[in-house]
């Protein structure tokens, strides 16, 4: 199996320092294109499709209305000749309830269970992270310092099955903790609704930006 991976940001600007460049940023998102391709007889291999990736992501910051982030992604197979279970498209699922990540999971969603071989499927992420917008504004609540985070997860499978999850939160809770409420429908029908606790804030955003933020549901 052959797998091609590259990712590349328009307007990056750099500072050079003698035995370094470091990245400085850009107003354009990032784009993300990948292809993998099963070939059959590789080291023995017996696969044999095609697939591909597409994604785009930022973290815009919008000033006083706070900061917006998001991931949206496009993809699916070519051709699926000989394609195993293993190699399809599996979207990052919560069924422990444990190992989610934002901007790149579904918080109340079980494994597998929408795993796919399809010609073509989306998914997206978003969240706007108000950053005291709101809640400065509401006297003692404000002295706490906890800000309100929405947003919403989805996905949709050969313009049939979808899948929607909508969230609101508050974060920087002790600085460092974050609690949703998130609410899941498939095909447009309710699933299920759950309090999920999380890292996102001052400290914990750390954990978010580097792409390992986790949450636990705690039930409802």
């Amino acid at each position: 199996m052959l797998d091609v991976t590259m990712s590349f940001k328009p307007g990056q600007r750099f500072i050079e320092f003698p035995n370094r460049k470091v990245a400085i940023g850009s107003k354009y998102p990032t784009f993300l294109i990948q292809y993998t391709k099963g070939v059959q007889g590789l080291l023995g291999s017996d696969v044999n499709f095609d697939k591909w990736k597409l994604e785009v992501f930022d973290d815009m910051q919008l000033k006083l209305l706070g900061a917006m982030k998001y991931r949206f992604t496009v993809g699916g197979f070519l051709q699926t000749n000989r394609v195993y279970f293993q190699d399809y498209v599996h979207f990052n699922s919560n069924s422990t309830r444990a190992i989610s990540s934002y901007l790149n999971g579904f918080q109340l969603m079980n494994s597998y269970i929408n795993s796919n071989a399809a010609a073509l499927s989306y998914e997206g992420h978003v969240e706007h992270h108000l950053n005291g917008l709101l809640t400065n504004k509401i006297p003692y609540f404000k002295k706490l310092n906890w800000h309100l985070v929405t947003g919403g997860n989805g996905y949709l499978i050969s313009n049939k099955d979808y899948y929607t999850e909508y969230f609101i939160g508050l974060e920087n809770i002790l600085k460092i903790f974050r609690v949703d409420f998130v609410v899941a429908h498939q095909n447009g029908a309710y699933v299920n609704s759950s309090f999920v606790l999380g890292a996102g804030g001052l400290l914990g955003s750390g954990l978010s930006d580097a792409g390992n933020s986790r949450s636990v549901s705690i039930g409802f």
